[in-house]
């Protein structure tokens, strides 16, 4: 019966109602700064770092960069930089990989 059940839901056209587009992060350029916010505070936590920012020119290099993938792109540039950083901010020299 599960199986049954598991098979109806997906025939359900009730599933294929809603579509959501979210546009890719290259055209949500000011949401980088929350971003960025965000995913330092995540992996502060998880990694037991006390980054506490990004300088103003790093950040404007982060929101200069095409960014032809998506959020998890910066989530990754974010976290390379938290790994190789040894100080509390994050300077360009941490996000020369995407100049």
């Amino acid at each position: 019966m599960p199986a049954t059940f598991l098979a109806t839901l997906i025939d359900a056209p009730i599933l294929n109602v809603l579509t959501i587009r979210i546009p890719p992060l290259r055209e949500r350029l000011d949401d980088i700064p929350l971003l960025v916010t965000y995913f330092l505070g995540r992996m502060n936590r998880e990694f037991d770092r006390r980054v506490h920012g990004v300088s103003p020119e790093a950040m404007q290099l982060l929101k200069q960069h095409n960014w032809p993938g998506t959020v998890r792109e910066l989530q990754s540039a974010i976290k390379h930089a938290l790994i190789h950083s040894y100080l509390s901010y994050f300077w360009t020299r941490f996000f020369l990989q995407l100049a």
